[in-house]
């Protein structure tokens, strides 16, 4: 682990600029996809990359530049073309960046259980076949498939600026997805996959329910399957949380977003109703609604120690008893809108800049009314994202 991080730290002071700051974000990223289909196992599915992205600050002015050159003639050439973009950048600039601060912190992140080593891919092959095995025989089971993707993640940041920060994690997928056809109509029903990666080791799987799943979701795609379309009328709707994580993601997530609301995504996907005289004003829903921006329950996908700008993640709360009190925004929006906001500038791999729009939102403090559900009928609507495992009484 981090095996390059002294030579990429070498590397990295001996690289030449005239730059008044300047960092480097290496990542190391392989992933393996594994499935069985239909008690057939696929041939697995790997992926790796590598490179770095250079990032200067000139007379204000910041441009970056990536490579997947690592030697040092790479590293430096990258560097000088993002010094390049950023004086050629500075006749059309908005911003001066010189004021703001930068981070020169140091630290280690890792996931859970990452010393723990994974199952071996014969292991995970069997595990996968067994749960396929498990599919009832039924006609109308006309497709399935039990997989199990892992990536692995290291990333080191280093500065001018003194920072040398350093992350490993471990993101874990598992899945299972039972498709029922009765001539006319299809439904899937799925357990996992994107609505349960973690960071960690087998103990995701174990969390996940994939073990011993196999009748019960196909038995779920039949009842979906069988199931009457919705009855007319008003009737009360029961979300169950992973349609609420949607409906936080949507209502709440995209609009705190500081860049949107500075405009910045209007040409892309639009802005905000959320204006920055908002905060700490603006009663965003009833007194029951809190809302933390929360980077440190260790096995959630998008919890890490600092962002890809350097800024250490903690807590925060965005909204408190229905009060609106801070933004998603990394350093850069903060700087630009004068206010607190949270460490969620992270990239989605090393050849990107940073948006922030990658952080974790949940809601803390409500009251749990799932109870309720025993007391609807058996035609009560119940909302929940398509590949939630729950039971639906009636085909929305």
């Amino acid at each position: 682990m981090f095996d390059f991080h002294p030579q990429l730290k070498q590397r990295f002071a001996a690289l030449r600029t005239g730059a008044e700051f300047f960092s480097l974000r290496y990542v190391r990223e392989s992933g393996q996809y594994l499935s069985v289909r239909k008690n057939v196992a696929e041939p697995p599915s790997l992926s790796r990359d590598e490179g770095a992205m250079l990032t200067v600050r000139v007379n204000g002015v910041e441009a970056y530049a990536a490579t997947n050159d690592l030697s040092q003639q790479g590293l430096q050439a990258a560097l000088e073309k993002a010094e390049q973009q950023a004086r050629r950048l500075k006749p059309h600039a908005l911003l001066d960046l010189s004021a703001q601060v930068v981070s020169s912190d140091r630290a280690d992140y890792f996931s859970p259980n990452l010393d723990q080593p994974f199952p071996s891919l014969s292991d995970c092959y069997q595990l996968l076949g067994a749960e396929s095995a498990s599919v009832p025989k039924d006609e109308r089971l006309v497709n399935w498939e039990v997989s199990i993707g892992i990536t692995h993640v290291e990333q080191i940041y280093l500065s001018n600026a003194g920072a040398e920060l350093r992350q490993a994690q471990r993101f874990v997928y598992p899945s299972l997805e039972v498709t029922a056809y009765d001539g006319n109509d299809s439904q899937t029903r799925t357990l996992g996959r994107e609505n349960f990666g973690q960071q960690g080791g087998f103990d995701v799987i174990s969390r996940c329910g994939l073990v011993g799943a196999g009748p019960k979701i196909a038995d779920q795609a039949l009842q979906l399957l069988l199931a009457p379309n919705t009855p007319k009328g008003p009737r009360d709707l029961l979300l169950m949380p992973d349609q609420m994580m949607l409906q936080i993601h949507e209502s709440i997530g995209h609009p705190l977003e500081l860049d949107r609301i500075l405009g910045d995504e209007r040409n892309y996907a639009g802005t905000s109703f959320v204006k920055a005289e908002d905060f700490g004003s603006l009663q965003y829903g009833s007194k029951l609604l809190n809302v933390t921006f929360d980077p440190e329950i260790p096995e959630q996908l998008a919890s890490y120690g600092h962002d890809d700008e350097g800024t250490a993640a903690s807590k925060q709360f965005l909204i408190k008893e229905g009060l609106l009190l801070r933004p998603l925004g990394g350093a850069l929006s903060q700087f630009r809108a004068g206010m607190d906001g949270v460490a969620n500038s992270r990239a989605c791999d090393r050849s990107h800049g940073q948006p922030e729009h990658r952080g974790r939102r949940s809601t803390a403090g409500a009251d749990d009314r799932q109870h309720r559900a025993r007391h609807l009928d058996e035609h009560q609507p119940v909302l929940v994202h398509r590949r939630c495992p729950q039971q639906i009484p009636v085909r929305l």
